[in-house]
């Protein structure tokens, strides 16, 4: 466990240690108390499957220069994990941790921002250790808490952010202005508890089929079944007495051509993933079928998560795009879709649990919106 000590020691340098971690690292979570510098030559390891960095916002230090240095520095299919912890007073934390391919996890620990000072000419003590699995495990476990209180960083968040000043005040200001979904006001539709009855109907009857459902996805997705076959027996369950889909039939007529089996590969991934967050995942497989150029990535694949995760995954679908054209939710430029993606469940999650939120989970967050955009 060496310490770093600085200016004096600069053989062993915090910023050297932090270039290592993005060549190395397949997973890596930064945070920093404030940003004032963001320069490293270093890309991100493209292998780095679980990655946030997470600045704080108090007393205005951390500057936007930096903070648009650190998004464009970012690939696109992570620009989704770039936070600022501003719902958060007294964030203070200097350090990295990181596991590397060979599954060795280390850290980076001590008095050092990430500011140009901090790595030069500024007296700070930093030590640097490997650490077990299971302290790396129990880190990831206190960062999902810390994410539950932080904004998605992008262009406008920070053309927002005050510099030099405290933050902005912690309960959003209903102005019409550009901001997070959660900031939106929610208005019930009339018909809106009619429509509810009968989507509980639909989740029900899911429940219902969703073993036989299942076992159609394993097939397909192990090459026991065609995608031909698939689309028959899928469309049958799915629509027929059962009615069990949120959406219209639209999806059917790119559907029949899609690579369905790649698509249930992705669902049963994610299904009999073991991680305790399934966001990072989900990420990759929609920036894989993005590749791929699957038409129903979006709509079908999601309702399917949707419906197995109601608490965490929306529907992307038109309703959806029309409702954050309309609300002006922005994403970082270039995003991926699947950073898009888990950009937009963070900011519906923050809805539904919302004080007062007239809506318990996402599959009647889809149904709202649905309504409101006039396509129920």
């Amino acid at each position: 466990m060496p310490l770093i000590l600085g200016p004096s020691n600069q053989s062993l340098n915090p910023k050297k240690l932090y270039e290592k971690a993005f060549l190395e690292a397949t997973e890596l979570y930064v945070l920093s108390a404030y940003l004032t510098a963001w320069d490293y030559p270093a890309a991100l390891n493209p292998r780095c499957s679980k990655f946030r960095l997470i600045v704080g916002t108090d007393f205005g230090i951390t500057r936007k220069q930096a903070l648009k240095n650190a998004l464009m520095w970012l690939p696109n299919d992570q620009k989704c994990n770039f936070l600022a912890a501003d719902l958060i007073s007294g964030f203070h934390p200097k350090a990295a941790f990181w596991k590397d391919q060979t599954g060795d996890c280390y850290c980076v620990i001590g008095s050092s921002n990430q500011t140009n000072a901090a790595f030069t000419t500024n007296y700070e003590v930093n030590i640097s250790s490997e650490i077990g699995l299971d302290e790396f495990d129990a880190t990831c476990e206190w960062i999902k808490n810390i994410e539950k209180n932080c904004s998605q960083v992008n262009e406008y968040w920070i053309d927002q952010y005050k510099e030099g000043t405290p933050p902005p005040p912690k309960k959003p200001k209903k102005d019409g202005s550009k901001k997070g979904l959660q900031a939106c006001d929610i208005q019930v539709p009339t018909n809106f508890h009619r429509n509810l009855l009968r989507r509980n109907e639909q989740m029900k009857a899911y429940m219902e089929t969703r073993d036989t459902f299942m076992s159609l996805v394993e097939k397909c997705a192990t090459g026991q079944l065609s995608n031909a076959i698939f689309y028959q027996e899928f469309t049958a369950l799915w629509g027929g007495n059962h009615l069990i889909s949120f959406q219209s039939d639209v999806w059917k007529i790119t559907g029949k051509k899609s690579n369905l089996s790649e698509i249930c590969h992705s669902l049963i991934k994610v299904r009999d993933s073991k991680t305790s967050s399934l966001d990072d995942l989900v990420r990759v497989e929609l920036d894989r079928l993005e590749k791929l150029k699957n038409p129903t990535r979006k709509s079908l694949f999601t309702e399917f998560l949707c419906k197995e995760f109601p608490d965490q995954y929306p529907v992307w679908n038109k309703p959806i795009e029309g409702y954050l054209k309309f609300n002006n939710l922005e994403f970082p430029r270039g995003s991926s879709f699947g950073s898009k993606y888990i950009h937009m469940a963070r900011e519906m999650r923050k809805i539904v649990k919302r004080e007062g939120s007239p809506v318990k989970d996402l599959t009647e967050l889809d149904l709202l919106i649905g309504l409101q955009q006039g396509w129920s």
